[in-house]
């Protein structure tokens, strides 16, 4: 593996970490909210503002990211252009 394959993996690894724990935090506080919330049927929901959609939406922006770091490699210029 050349260096920046390697370098990409340790960033691909940190996302999914991070990922990891926050789903397995919101699992271990509140199962059943979270699974209602990813499948539209309950959880938080306030005007305009739908968990299911959001959700979408951020595993779309997760995608681009790996996307881009297997590809291109570290995202800070790419991630400042979109706000993230």
């Amino acid at each position: 593996m050349d260096d920046s394959t390697e370098a990409n993996s340790a960033i691909a690894a940190e996302y999914a970490a991070i990922l990891h724990g926050l789903f397995n935090d919101a699992l271990a506080a509140a199962p059943f909210e979270v699974v209602c919330t990813m499948l539209r049927v309950g959880g938080y929901q306030m005007e305009q503002w739908d968990p299911f959609e959001e959700t979408l939406a951020a595993l779309d922006d997760y995608s681009w990211m790996l996307d881009m770091i297997s590809t291109r490699g570290p995202l800070s210029e790419e991630l400042e252009s979109r706000g993230v």
